[in-house]
């Protein structure tokens, strides 16, 4: 009987799944699918981990690509800052030297323009102080922008008439000395006119005809002319109002005018 079964089992294929469904449980029969479906799904796994695995290397080959330009363009900054500073220093450079000619450039223009007031000054002055102080007989006795003057004649009439020494050199430095007179010839009186000369007249070409002034008139007394006049002047092309306005208040004579050549 138990023969003649497992003949039926093994030959009749219902049968055997008949008998495999009482004897195994519900969860034994579904365990070949469930191994099937563990088997896909980890074959899902395995494929997704290398397509993840396989994204991961061309992340990080794209992230050396990107450290390597990031590297060229640090080191290109690199070369345009080190270019930007020799460019700075170059501008820097040059800007010191235009300073430096532009400076040259206005000390040698300041110095052409000061040498051709200088030459006008003595010239000019004849001119100008006889007329605006009713002055004749005009001569140069001194100054530094005289071309041709007794300066040496008139510093040792000074110390004979009691000039000391920083005295002396102050006469000596000023500009322009004339000596005219006024009057009628029978009874003229000696005038001396001190004049600072400058292309620009400020307060120091102020306080120095006013100071050549002074001495000249402290001399007065120990000269042969006891009753000779003192008159301070300036002499340029420019002055500022307030310098102007110093000079008037010390009755220092001022003469402007545009330099022709």
């Amino acid at each position: 009987m138990v023969s003649e079964l497992l003949k039926e089992i093994r030959d009749n294929p219902e049968v055997r799944a008949e008998a495999r469904r009482i004897i195994l449980t519900d969860d034994l029969l579904e365990l070949p699918d469930v191994v099937k479906t563990l088997a896909a799904t980890q074959q899902q796994l395995v494929e997704l981990m290398a397509s993840m695995n396989s994204r991961l290397d061309r992340m990080e080959a794209r992230q050396g690509r990107m450290e390597t330009q990031q590297g060229r363009m640090e080191a290109r900054q690199g070369r345009m800052e080190t270019q930007l500073e020799r460019i700075d220093n170059d501008l820097s450079e040059f800007k010191g030297s235009v300073k430096t000619q532009l400076e040259r450039i206005d000390n040698d223009l300041g110095e052409l323009k000061g040498s051709v007031v200088e030459n006008k000054a003595t010239r000019r002055m004849r001119q100008l102080a006889p007329s605006r102080y009713g002055l004749h007989s005009p001569t140069v006795v001194a100054g530094e922008v005289a071309e041709h003057g007794p300066t040496q004649q008139f510093l040792e009439a000074c110390r004979r008439a009691g000039a000391a020494q920083e005295q002396v050199d102050r006469l000596n430095s000023t500009d322009l000395i004339i000596r005219a007179r006024s009057g009628t010839d029978g009874a003229s009186t000696p005038i001396y006119v001190v004049v600072e000369v400058a292309y620009t007249l400020d307060s120091e070409d102020v306080v120095r005809a006013d100071e050549s002034r002074r001495i000249l008139r402290s001399l007065i007394p120990g000269s042969g002319e006891p009753d000779a006049k003192v008159i301070a002047a300036l002499y340029g092309v420019r002055m500022r109002e307030d310098d102007r306005d110093a000079a008037e208040e010390l009755d220092i004579g001022v003469f402007t005018e545009v330099l022709r050549t």
